[in-house]
């Protein structure tokens, strides 16, 4: 884990010391920026394809959300973090989709909960 300052630009290492049972102390030891940048980002090759595409393209326009979205990585030496810039939210199809199938669900229960009163009154 590393802590980076930005106001300083620089990382730091927390470091831990016991000096008895009862007592800790935390201390901050700078780390140069390559060496936590490389120790903390994920490897080019082991990205989602998206990343990889945008990595390669500059941007990538996908349907699904990307679970390695804000995570650093690392390709020849570069590193990148991918961010989402907007989202048009569903597709219309999908859309229509869920609002049909719960109108569906609303209806199907008021159906279930008056053949339920129906059969109590009879």
């Amino acid at each position: 884990m590393y802590v980076h300052r930005n106001d300083e630009g620089q990382f730091y290492r927390p470091d831990t010391v016991g000096d008895d049972e009862s007592t800790w102390r935390l201390t901050l030891e700078p780390v140069p920026a390559e060496k936590a940048l490389s120790e903390a980002a994920t490897f080019y090759a082991e990205a989602p394809r998206p990343v990889r595409r945008a990595v390669l393209t500059g941007n990538v326009t996908t349907h699904h959300e990307i679970a390695a979205a804000n995570e650093l990585f690392e390709k020849d030496g570069n590193y990148y973090v991918l961010h989402e810039v907007g989202s048009s939210g569903p597709a219309r199809v999908e859309w229509l989709f869920q609002y049909v199938l719960v109108a569906g669900g609303v209806v199907v229960g008021l159906l279930l909960v008056l053949r339920g009163q129906r059969r109590r009154v009879t």
